[in-house]
């Protein structure tokens, strides 16, 4: 990871050809591509942009911009570091999960509601955080160590989400409690089990 930092006679002398914030963004991008980093975050006159920013303020002109900020990292180490988040992730929903199917069975329904939302939601993330790392590699042409066992954990726990979910929705509170202590929390056991395999396939994850 590598942060870069640019004045306004900087910015002037680099992006002269840039008339605005967004082609200085678009020089950018295309300048660390080629250095094989991809950029992860940036600030603009000490603010920093989320994606809707960058659409908002791209028009702004780049005689108006007295400084940018930018932190770079190479894809593998995102990819990395995706793996390593979600590894982080498991363990916690799957306390989630047994903690909620309790308070379901103890009929502390408020205590229960908002630990399915919080599971469900994390089990959500998860899956589009894979699906990303999934994604990732593949464009970098580093292909997952086990496809077979990703696309398993992948569609066992879409369909634990999808079956809790209509549970949920036909408050079936006694069926939402076994699901979350069993179906998901083997959804999660699986996942833990092919996200290490791949973590441990990777040299580079494990230094």
């Amino acid at each position: 990871m590598k942060s870069l930092n640019w004045t306004r006679s900087e910015i002037a002398a680099q992006f002269a050809e840039c008339k605005t914030l967004s082609e200085m963004i678009t020089a950018l991008e295309v300048e660390m591509s080629a250095s094989g980093e991809v950029i992860c975050e940036i600030a603009i006159n000490d603010m920093p942009l989320t994606e809707d920013d960058e659409m908002k303020f791209g028009p702004m002109d780049l005689s108006d911009v007295t400084s940018v900020s930018i932190v770079t990292n190479r894809p593998v180490e995102l990819v990395n570091d995706a793996l390593k988040s979600a590894a982080g992730l498991v363990p916690r929903l799957e306390q989630s999960a047994l903690t909620t199917a309790e308070l379901l069975r103890a009929g502390e329904a408020e205590r229960a509601h908002h630990g399915f939302n919080e599971t469900v939601a994390g089990c959500q993330w998860l899956v589009e955080t894979l699906m990303h790392v999934r994604g990732a590699s593949a464009g970098m042409g580093q292909a997952l160590a086990n496809t077979v066992k990703w696309s398993e954990s992948e569609q066992l726990i879409g369909r634990v989400v999808d079956e809790v979910s209509q549970a949920q929705a036909r408050k079936d509170t006694i069926l939402v409690a076994d699901l979350l202590e069993y179906e998901m929390t083997a959804a999660l056991q699986s996942w833990k089990t092919t996200i290490q395999g791949e973590l441990d396939a990777r040299p580079d994850a494990n230094p």
